[in-house]
């Protein structure tokens, strides 16, 4: 395999599944290689190149034996059996790992019985599950030596800092933010193993106090330009003073996504914000909601799309909205949905115009009660759509 083929085998195997990419690079992949170029009496090294070759060309198998007649030289019904054993030896047990590998489909056309390769299959399923069980193993003892008080000392020192600020306005890497969004989950998470009590503990530790207490950040850091009023007197536009006005005009005590989406649109300080202070405000508030109501705000996601906050490109704000409206932080400023037109909609059809895997959190509660759309209704409609 020269430098150019190695490099574009590298990048379609960095797109395929951690089982795959682990069957790869096992000592069983190289035992399944070895027992074909044994029995075929052909190269190993020329058949793993053969292997990388169907990788590259997106496990394409129509061509197979012409290429592989090619390679080796081997008469026309060797070719076949060569064929029909590396697509069922070596692909079909990684099938159910990897959705594009389509092996007994390609099997079936040769006329081949799947049931020929179950142990096969049932070598690579012992394979992944014992490497499984060690990485959950490695999970659970890092779990166990977690400072969760540091934890939660680090999260609360972010939340109420400058750096807070720059993710809310987008000015730190995703990556960044993304791993923020991870650890604050995996703190709140752990809180919830405590008692009600200590739940709270969390918010109300001198960063989120209970609504109870006028809930609201200590944070002092400057979010947006210009001067607002809270409690009818000049105060300056912190993170702090944001979510006490936002609490003073529409309350707090219930996770209200129409109220948070009307408030950024029209309320008194928020209505002359740029759309970029717009989206900053609205991120501020989804972080608070999706946290004071954590887990009930992450209800009908699953768990890698739970997003405390928004963390994508908040420069596209000031670019003109896209077609498809969803509920994104940058979207405040888009047109009203249109009820007369919605209320003659199918479910399927309000569903359909939307892209789901971009609404999330308290995003996605706003645009289903502005649709009519239950959330039990969604979570049925969006099994088998990997939402």
């Amino acid at each position: 395999m020269n430098q150019s083929d190695a490099r574009q085998y590298f990048i379609k195997t960095v797109e395929l599944s951690q089982e795959t990419q682990f069957f790869l690079s096992s000592d069983l992949n190289a035992k399944i290689i070895g027992d074909l170029a044994r029995q075929y009496k052909i190269e190993a090294a020329m058949l793993n190149d053969a292997v990388a070759d169907i990788i590259c060309a997106d496990f394409d198998f129509s061509e197979l034996e012409s290429y592989l007649a090619e390679l080796f030289g081997l008469d026309e019904k060797t070719i076949e059996l060569l064929a029909i054993d590396l697509i069922g030896r070596f692909f079909l047990p990684l099938e159910k790992y990897d959705g594009q590998i389509k092996a007994s489909e390609a099997l079936k056309k040769r006329r081949a019985d799947i049931k020929n390769f179950s142990a096969w299959q049932e070598a690579v399923d012992a394979l992944l599950l014992a490497e499984a069980d060690k990485s959950l193993a490695v999970i659970d003892e890092a779990i166990e030596n977690i400072d969760w008080q540091e934890e939660k000392n680090i999260a609360l020192e972010i939340l109420n800092g400058s750096e807070l600020v720059e993710m809310l306005k987008g000015n730190e890497m995703p990556e960044d933010m993304m791993r923020f969004n991870a650890a604050l989950i995996a703190v709140l998470s752990n809180e919830q193993k405590n008692t009600a009590d200590e739940q709270k503990a969390l918010l109300s530790n001198d960063v989120v106090l209970t609504i109870e207490q006028k809930a609201t950040l200590s944070n002092e850091n400057l979010l947006t330009g210009g001067k607002i009023t809270v409690n009818n007197q000049p105060a300056s536009p912190t993170v702090s003073n944001w979510l006490k006005d936002y609490i003073d005009v529409a309350g707090g005590d219930k996770l209200d996504t129409l109220a948070l989406t009307r408030y950024v649109s029209s309320s008194a300080n928020a209505k002359s914000l740029s759309a970029k202070e717009r989206a900053a405000v609205t991120n501020l508030l989804q972080l608070f909601f999706n946290i004071k109501f954590f887990p009930e705000s992450m209800a009908g996601l699953p768990m890698e799309d739970w997003r405390l906050f928004h963390f994508g490109d908040l420069e596209k704000t000031e670019t003109k909205a896209p077609k498809k409206r969803s509920a994104e932080p940058q979207q405040a400023e888009a047109a009203p949905i249109d009820k007369t037109a919605i209320s003659e909609m199918t479910m399927e059809q309000k569903l359909a115009q939307y892209d789901w895997h971009k609404v999330v959190g308290i995003e996605r509660r706003a645009l289903l009660e502005e649709l009519g759309v239950s959330l039990k209704d969604f979570v049925k409609w969006s099994e088998g759509r990997k939402l």
